[in-house]
C-alpha cells in the first residue's frame, strides 16, 4: 500500500491488479493521476491454482475459462475490498472519495465488490474487464445496488485477445441499462493493455470526481 497522505480531504483509490501480476505493477501509472492527499491502496492477491492457465499465480479468484470464474472464491475476495473500504472510512474517508477500480480480473473484482458494497462510493473505474456471471449482480438483482448511481468508466481494447470484445460489450450492455453515469471507451488497436489514452481518460474521471466531491478546488 502507498499513502501520498492520510487526510480525510482527500481520495481513496484502490486498485486490484489482473491475474498474475501485483499491487506494485501499477505503482507508477497510478501516482501520476492521483490527487495529493489521496491514498493509493494497490493490495496483491494470494498464490493459488488456476485451472484456465494450468498453472499457480497470484489470482483474486479461480478461473474456469474465459468467462467461467469461482463465485466462491469472487465473495471471499470481494470480503477483503470491503475490509479495505471499511478501514479507509474508519480513518476518515468519505465513502463518496473512496474510489474503487482494476484490470482484467482485477476489474472483474472490482465490479462485484461496488454492486454488492452497502453504501455509496464515489467511483469505478474498469479496465479490460468482464461481467462476473454471479447470482447476487444478476442484471434485475443489481438494480437495487446502491451504486448504480455511482459514477463509472470502462475502457476496453479492440485487439483484446484476453478478455474477448464480446465479454466487454456484454458488460456494457448491463451497466448501460441500470447505471445512470457510466461511460465506455472502446480503444482502437489496443490489446489487454493500458496506454497513455487509456491514462488520460482515467485521470480526468478521477478529476471529475475530487472535483464534484470538492477534493480538488478550482
Amino acid at each position: 500500500m502507498i499513502e501520498k497522505a492520510l487526510t480525510s480531504s482527500g481520495i481513496s483509490l484502490i486498485f486490484l491488479h489482473g491475474l498474475g501480476g501485483c499491487g506494485n505493477d501499477w505503482i507508477n501509472w497510478l501516482q501520476s493521476i492521483v490527487p495529493d492527499g489521496s491514498s493509493l491502496i494497490l493490495p496483491t492477491a494470494e498464490k493459488s491454482y488456476v485451472d484456465l492457465v494450468e498453472c499457480s499465480c497470484n489470482s483474486w479468484f479461480n478461473l474456469y475459462s474465459k468467462d467461467g470464474s469461482n463465485i466462491e472464491e469472487l465473495e471471499e475476495s470481494a470480503k477483503a475490498v470491503y475490509q479495505i473500504i471499511n478501514e479507509e472510512i474508519k480513518n476518515g474517508r468519505d465513502p463518496r472519495n473512496i474510489i474503487v477500480g482494476g484490470f482484467s480480473q482485477g476489474a472483474a473484482l472490482a465490479l462485484y465488490s461496488v454492486l454488492t458494497y452497502p453504501r455509496k462510493l464515489g467511483g469505478l473505474i474498469l479496465l479490460s474487464g468482464w461481467y462476473p456471471a454471479a447470482p447476487k449482480i444478476n442484471p434485475d438483482l443489481v438494480k437495487s445496488s446502491y451504486n448504480i448511481h455511482t459514477p463509472t468508466i470502462h475502457c476496453h481494447g479492440t485487439l483484446d485477445t484476453k478478455v474477448d470484445m464480446s465479454l466487454a460489450v456484454q458488460c456494457r450492455s448491463i451497466l448501460q441499462s441500470v447505471f445512470t453515469s457510466y461511460q465506455y471507451k472502446e480503444m482502437y488497436g489496443l490489446g489487454h493493455e493500458v496506454n497513455p489514452a487509456v491514462q488520460h481518460s482515467v485521470a480526468i474521471f478521477i478529476k471529475k470526481i475530487s472535483r464534484s466531491s470538492g477534493v480538488i478546488k478550482d
